[in-house]
């Protein structure tokens, strides 16, 4: 979650509106046991997760704020940069100073606020990695589960930056897929088991798969729209979702780029190539079958198959969410006012279905809150995570 000065000063606290907020601790879950492809199992398992998600805690949220280095207040004179009024404290805490502009905090008010790790501009990607992404991986390796990594923030605060970055600085995904390939082959015994790869977005609230062949495009490149569903089993799909199998981080980023180029952006008075849709690129840990069925109960071999005899046990999502916007500040109109409309709306579903996991965590079995997930797209496809089934982030 990227923390930018004024506009957290204008918003503390709020989900949805392009501030952070923090989130309580506590809650015992369960973890899923075999996840179908384009699916999350409705039933679980509980699992030992350690490092990042600490074992006696047991958070089914994790909120990791980066501060984003000061803007210039001229552009032809970027050695001037504004000043900030987001500062680290210790490795949990964010202090913000209400600017002189904000008419509702007088100047010089002092807010302080608790998450999970607050890492200062100063942080390099590499760093930002070791602190979110790479627990997140060795899990994922040892913990048969499912994980979301959401990159949250305003417009323009550096999302795609974290979560890609540039080729001589990479960001989370490229460092994820590295260390994971490196875990696996560095196991003689994880050699049966796989990667596969999906990307697509969501575009005013339309999902379109963004590793689909060039033959199954439509209108102006746009791939073909696909559907959130739940089959029989209680699990929720995307039928028609491509699924890749990579054989290296080289090849998995391949694709991300060419899906990439495919996604949804435009410019905007505040970041001239905005992204105008969510993409969620998952990485599943696969097996072949015929392995899975040599070591498994008999209910254990009819789960779900990701297509040519693989199984997927575990996955991470990677979410590169659309910044809140205020169309006051953006301009907006027409085309790019109703996109605003749409992500503002979804970021608005994801911050109540967060703030009633949060509560349900808090709360006894019989004051357990309803996740208000069919709400959006974003928050009907992670439904299972958001009701405790797995492990969420927002960076």
């Amino acid at each position: 979650m990227e923390a930018r000065g004024k506009a957290a000063a204008r918003n503390p606290g709020r989900l949805g509106g392009g501030a952070v907020a923090p989130f309580e601790e506590g809650g015992a879950m369960k973890t899923p046991k075999r996840l179908a492809p384009g699916s999350v199992r409705k039933r679980g398992r509980g699992g030992l997760i350690r490092n990042l998600f600490n074992e006696d805690k047991s958070d089914r949220i994790s909120v990791i704020v980066r501060i984003r280095p000061p803007r210039p207040v001229d552009p032809e004179k970027p050695q001037e940069p504004s000043a900030s009024c987001v500062e680290a404290q210790d490795d949990d805490k964010l202090e913000i100073t209400a600017p002189a502009e904000v008419e509702r905090n007088p100047e010089g008010t002092v807010r302080t606020y608790t998450f999970t790790k607050v890492l200062s501009e100063h942080t390099s990607q590499a760093e930002y990695y070791a602190a979110s992404g790479g627990p997140m991986v060795e899990e994922l390796v040892s913990v048969h589960s499912n994980y979301v990594m959401m990159a949250y923030g305003i417009t323009g605060a550096g999302k795609t930056f974290t979560l890609e970055g540039p080729n001589n600085n990479p960001g989370v995904m490229p460092r994820a897929l590295e260390h994971l390939f490196d875990l696996l082959d560095a196991d003689p015994q994880r050699t049966h088991l796989k990667v596969c790869i999906s990307y697509y977005e969501i575009y005013n609230e339309h999902i379109y798969d963004l590793l689909m062949p060039s033959d199954g495009m439509v209108n102006a490149g746009k791939p073909v729209e696909l559907k959130v569903m739940e089959d029989a089993a209680g699990n929720v799909r995307v039928p028609g979702l491509t699924t890749k199998y990579v054989t290296s981080a080289r090849h998995a980023m391949e694709h991300q780029i060419r899906g990439s180029a495919l996604r949804t952006k435009a410019g905007t008075k505040l970041n001239a190539s905005s992204s105008r849709s969510h993409a969620v690129f998952t990485v599943m840990l696969c097996e072949h079958q015929q392995h899975q069925q040599e070591n498994q109960t008999e209910s254990e071999r009819n789960r779900g198959e990701d297509g040519e005899g693989l199984m997927t046990l575990s996955k991470l999502s990677f979410v590169d969410m659309a910044g809140a916007e205020r169309v006051n500040r953006t301009g907006n109109s027409g085309v790019r006012f109703k996109e605003s409309t749409k992500i503002n709306g979804s970021l608005l579903a994801l911050g109540r279905c967060l703030e009633a996991l949060r509560a349900n965590q808090m709360a006894s079995g019989a004051n357990q809150q309803i996740i208000p997930y069919r709400n959006s797209k974003i928050t009907h496809i992670f439904r299972d995570v958001l009701h405790g089934q797995g492990r969420i982030m927002l960076a």
